[in-house]
């Protein structure tokens, strides 16, 4: 993660929402080149909002993800799948 840092992510910013659009809970809001910790969703849905006032080139972000069967132990790691 390389994004402008700057007071409240006004510059740059990457924002994870729990749900289809941004009316879901908000995960997280995050700039700068500090990695956030693990993000979970409720459901099957994650909408993630990158913004930018074009300021500064960054190398920006990389996302990975997986997913965890509901039914399983969160703690088990052989539940998750890339």
């Amino acid at each position: 993660m390389d994004l402008e840092e700057t007071g409240n992510c006004l510059a740059d910013s990457l924002s994870v929402y729990d749900g289809a659009d941004t009316t879901g809970r908000l995960l997280g809001k995050f700039c700068g080149d500090e990695l956030p910790g693990d993000l979970t969703s409720s459901g099957h849905y994650v909408y993630v909002v990158f913004r930018s006032n074009h300021k500064r080139n960054t190398g920006a972000f990389s996302l990975n993800w997986s997913a965890v069967d509901s039914q399983a132990d969160n703690n088990d790691p052989t539940a998750r799948t890339n």
